[in-house]
C-alpha cells in the first residue's frame, strides 16, 4: 500500500485507479456505517476519493495512508450528516398557511418565505 501512495503521490494515474481498487470496498463500508441509503453512500466515497486524491501529495507518511483515508472519510460522511440535521424541516402546518392560487393569484416570493 505504502508504495502504491508513493506512486500517486508522483501523480501516477494508474495507481491512484490501483488505490482505488484496493480501497473502495473497505471506505464503503466505513460509509455505510453513516448512511443507510447506497447511493448516498457511494456519493460520499466519491466525495472523499476526491479529497485524497486531491490531497495525497501533503501526506507526510504514507505507511499512515490507510489510517488517513479512513479519517477523511469518516469526516466527510460525518460533515453530511451534520449539514442534513442542520436543514430546515418545515411543518406541514405551517404550508397550509400559504394562500392557495385560487385565493390569491398575486402570491410573491417573499409571501411563500413569509410563510416557511
Amino acid at each position: 500500500m505504502e508504495k502504491l501512495i508513493r506512486q500517486c503521490q508522483q501523480g501516477d494515474r494508474e495507481s491512484m485507479g490501483q488505490l482505488y481498487l484496493a480501497m473502495r470496498d473497505e471506505l464503503l463500508g466505513q460509509c455505510r456505517q453513516y448512511v443507510a441509503d447506497n447511493t448516498t453512500a457511494e456519493d460520499l466515497l466519491h466525495d472523499a476519493f476526491l479529497l485524497i486524491f486531491s490531497n495525497i501529495g501533503k501526506l507526510r507518511s504514507p505507511e499512515k495512508g490507510r489510517q488517513w483515508m479512513h479519517r477523511i472519510v469518516r469526516n466527510t460522511c460525518l460533515l453530511y450528516t451534520q449539514h442534513r440535521q442542520h436543514l430546515a424541516q418545515v411543518p406541514v402546518e405551517v404550508l397550509e398557511t400559504v394562500p392557495s392560487k385560487e385565493s390569491d393569484p398575486a402570491v410573491s416570493y417573499d409571501d411563500i418565505l413569509n410563510a416557511i
